[in-house]
């Protein structure tokens, strides 16, 4: 199963319980900023790998939200 799927997967199920889903929309270079002094995020340790991972679930995230807000 695709990562895509899974996420994908628990939206819809958050969807079922009537669930607001809010996504919170921030430019790659925004959170690379935001996070430059956290070492606690594993997923950011490798800055190409977490670019590539954000353009994957950015636009996922985007169609199933009932809000977007410009963060």
């Amino acid at each position: 199963m695709s990562i895509n799927v899974d996420i994908q997967a628990k939206v819809n199920i958050a969807l079922t319980y009537k669930a607001i889903v809010i996504f919170l929309d921030a430019s790659f270079e925004m959170i690379c900023k935001r996070l430059e002094n956290d070492t606690t995020r594993p997923l950011f340790q490798n800055i190409e790998n977490a670019k590539k991972l954000y353009d994957k679930r950015k636009n996922i995230y985007k169609d199933v939200s009932n809000l977007t807000i410009d963060a």
